[in-house]
């Protein structure tokens, strides 16, 4: 039996926190340490299971980063994640995590489905297909993405994530109705605007009336000029969707 010391990494993206699917953090470190029983490594201790709730793009996620300074302090001996993509979201990205983070430190990499590891040559080439393979996929997904918004862009419908200050979604899928709690604080925003106040003045009257961003954080001078940026969407004239082509319609929220 193999005496290696494991660790396990774990990821979701901020919009996945919550669900209990099979891509769930408990469910992704209780399949990493079924592989780690199989294959007789040590199981983690609760300091070396690695859960990150931050995109796989960004290098500087704070448990991959903490993931990485206990590999080069000699901590474990192996990473075990449930896929490829966990560690990273393409095939450049996941070369750099293992052939100059964690290599280095004399750290393999297993993965659970596929159940194969870079602990041997063989592995590490099976990996790099199954990296490969992963990274066209996600290309191909991005493409219809992409495709799908010029579509809904061209027809005047709203695609993002959050709908703008003032707005939330209607029944028909992006299409923007109005939130008049929230579009009072928007013609507040242009009356002191018009008024000559400062965007950072106005951020900090919002404050002191105990008005909130979209998100509920306090307001800041970026937020205001953000808003001040959609005047032609508040006044009804549409805003242009740039590449996509065509313009965001939206009801007027100003005269």
């Amino acid at each position: 039996m193999s005496s290696l010391r494991a660790a396990i990494y774990t990821r979701v993206s901020t919009t996945d926190q919550g669900t209990d699917d099979k891509g769930s953090l408990e469910n992704q470190e209780t399949r990493c340490r079924k592989l780690c029983e199989a294959k007789g490594y040590a199981q983690p201790t609760v300091d070396d299971v690695f859960r990150e709730t931050r995109s796989g793009m960004d290098s500087e996620r704070p448990e991959y980063r903490r993931m990485i300074e206990a590999a080069k302090d000699g901590a474990y001996d192996v990473v075990v994640a449930l896929d490829t993509d966990r560690l990273a979201r393409d095939f450049r990205s996941l070369m750099k995590v293992i052939y100059d983070e964690l290599n280095p430190a004399g750290v393999a990499v297993a993965v659970v489905n596929g159940g194969v590891d870079t602990s041997s040559d063989g592995g590490q080439f099976v990996l790099n297909m199954f990296a490969l393979f992963g990274d066209y996929d996600r290309k191909k997904i991005l493409k219809r993405t992409t495709a799908g918004k010029k579509h809904a862009s061209s027809q005047g419908k709203y695609w993002g994530g959050q709908a703008p200050l003032g707005y939330a979604f209607g029944d028909d899928a992006g299409v923007l109705v109005v939130v008049e709690s929230e579009a009072r604080v928007v013609r507040t925003i242009f009356r002191l605007s018009d008024e000559g106040v400062s965007a950072g003045h106005i951020a900090g009257m919002l404050n002191q009336d105990g008005e909130v961003t979209k998100k509920g954080k306090p307001w800041r001078q970026a937020h205001v000029l953000a808003a001040l940026n959609l005047a032609p969407l508040y006044r009804g004239d549409g805003k242009d969707n740039g590449k996509a082509g065509g313009k965001l319609q939206a009801p007027a929220i100003l005269e």
